[in-house]
């Protein structure tokens, strides 16, 4: 190879080199900010969280954050969204096939996984009237990912002739709102922690039972 074409390469080989580190450290300053902004959304709530404090808590800087997250309520959404994925994948169920043992198996895990790390929720709390994007970042991020993950078990179980549902979507809110319904404003707003594993259970049991009796309840018009 000759010295020109090699002095080419090498450089060639130090740019990319250079780019693939500084890229690394932007995925490790966009991680350190997320970080640091979920800690102070978790104590301040949303309101008080400061975006300089932010900065200074990641040692990043404001270039970067609007890179990745362009203001606060980005910021926000992400920490939502970041939220919202853990709670899903933990919602997931494998190998549970009849609709009421895996329904009440997802009322658990909701009530006792989720209702406990309700900090989104309490981050929001008070603003959502002066800050309409924030219940929209909380209400698409983290309780319409639940209802969907609902409705995808539902729609499995009509497909397989287990279950009759008339409207999916519709049925799977109907669902979370019977789960969360009471536990979850009580829950919010600190008045009491999640009740012991046999009250978790005979919640999620509960919810189950009524929304089963409502889903195959006979239709007055099917009679006639």
């Amino acid at each position: 190879m000759r010295p020109a074409l090699t002095s080419v390469t090498h450089g060639l080989a130090r740019v990319s080199r250079t780019r693939k580190l500084r890229s690394a450290d932007d995925e490790n300053a966009k991680d350190r900010i997320l970080n640091e902004a979920a800690r102070l959304f978790e104590i301040e709530g949303y309101e008080k969280t400061s975006i300089r404090e932010v900065i200074a808590r990641s040692q990043s800087s404001n270039a970067t954050l609007v890179r990745y997250f362009g203001n606060k309520s980005g910021l926000f959404a992400a920490f939502v969204a970041r939220f919202g994925q853990r709670m899903s994948d933990l919602l997931r169920l494998a190998n549970i096939e009849d609709p009421e043992e895996a329904l009440v198996e997802i009322g658990r895990r909701l009530l006792s996984h989720f209702l406990p790390k309700m900090t989104p929720y309490r981050a929001a709390l008070g603003v959502v009237n002066n800050h309409a994007r924030v219940g929209q970042i909380l209400y698409q991020n983290v309780r319409d990912p639940m209802v969907r993950l609902v409705a995808e078990h539902l729609r499995k179980w009509v497909r397989e002739g287990k279950l009759r549902v008339s409207d999916v979507e519709a049925d799977a809110a109907r669902f979370y709102r019977l789960l969360t319904a009471g536990v979850y404003e009580r829950v919010l707003y600190g008045i009491q922690s999640v009740g012991s594993e046999s009250e978790i259970d005979a919640a999620a049991r509960g919810a189950t039972r009524v929304f089963l009796h409502g889903v195959s309840a006979p239709n007055p018009l099917d009679q006639r």
